[in-house]
């Protein structure tokens, strides 16, 4: 029994050995076949996974949330309002206002049509700013304020009073006279002086004289039409017998022991006056002090030119140098 055994278990191993050794590499996956179908269960798996990263793609979802961006069709709010919240924006500016009144009010944006909602009309555009002041006027002509200046902003500021060409007042003076020349008692002058800045017209204006008793004042000299004084200027009055060079002529002399002589303007004013010598205390020609007698070729001189204190005695030199048409400094 035993030996029938092993020779049975002897031809079955060679039978196995013999079909192993037959077979190919076709069959050996199919040897593992089992296997490999388990694992095509997992696959399954993956198919899964496959649906995971679909997850993904839903994520891409917010990327559909742009759709806010969307929104920003708001930007299409508000004609001329700015977009957005649809609000309008502000108006244009007023231009500026003319003569210093303010601009109008702009105009109202227009209502935002698109976005979220219908803009609101537009905040109205600020006032225009107002003119700026005129220029002060020019200055006036003499010493006049000027006119106030023209130009936007109301009135402008009244021009500075203008220089109006220096101070001008009707003031002319008695600058020097003399009653007695070297050798003649005829040889008479009178200086008037024009101290101020302007001309001055003398027409109608008479130089008076009155004697040493006040006698009633007789005119020596009446100036005729279109004369004039330069400013700062000389004129000469002469007697016949004046040895210097006259502008014009006195009609009689002055007398060297005393007497007086007074300038009256075109009104009849008295303009300036100066007694001297023994002439009396209520000379009508009398300023303040009288005035010592002038020597024979010498003269009573305001010095310097056109001092006036109104004071007869502090305002003329005695004596001093004849030098009529000339400074007396």
């Amino acid at each position: 029994m035993r030996p029938f055994l092993f020779l049975s278990f002897s031809l079955f191993s060679l039978a196995c050995a013999e079909s192993s050794s037959k077979l190919t590499d076709d069959d050996l996956p199919g040897s593992l076949g089992g296997s490999s179908g388990l694992g095509g269960v997992s696959g399954s798996s993956g198919q899964s996974g496959s649906s995971g990263s679909g997850g993904d793609a839903g994520s891409g979802g917010d990327a559909g949330s742009g759709g806010d961006a969307g929104a920003a069709g708001d930007a299409g709010a508000g004609g001329a309002g700015a977009g957005g919240a649809g609000a309008g924006g502000a108006g244009a500016g007023g231009s500026a206002g003319v003569g210093g009144t303010s601009g109008s009010a702009g105009v109202g944006g227009t209502a935002g049509s698109g976005g979220a909602g219908a803009g609101g009309a537009g905040a109205g555009g600020a006032s225009g700013a107002s003119g700026q002041a005129g220029d002060g006027g020019a200055g006036g002509g003499a010493g006049a304020g000027g006119a106030a200046g023209a130009g936007a902003g109301g009135a402008g500021a009244g021009g500075a009073a203008g220089a109006g060409g220096g101070e001008c007042t009707s003031k002319v003076l008695i600058n020097e006279f003399s009653s007695e020349g070297k050798d003649s008692g005829n040889d008479d002058f009178v200086e008037l002086y024009n101290p101020n800045d302007c001309a001055i017209d003398l027409e109608g204006w008479r130089l008076m004289y009155s004697s040493s008793s006040a006698s009633p004042p007789m005119a020596l000299w009446t100036a005729k039409a279109g004369l004039s004084l330069a400013p700062k200027g000389f004129l000469v009055l002469g007697t016949s017998g004046f040895t210097g060079t006259a502008d014009e002529k006195l009609s009689s002399g002055l007398s060297q022991s005393g007497g007086g002589v007074g300038l009256r303007d075109a009104s009849d004013a008295l303009v300036d006056a100066v007694a001297w010598g023994n002439a009396v205390k209520n000379h009508p020609f009398l300023e303040g002090t009288l005035c010592k007698v002038v020597p024979a070729n010498q003269s009573g001189a305001r010095k310097p030119d056109g001092q006036d204190t109104d004071d007869n005695a502090a305002d003329f030199l005695i004596p001093s140098p004849r030098t009529p048409g000339k400074s007396n400094q």
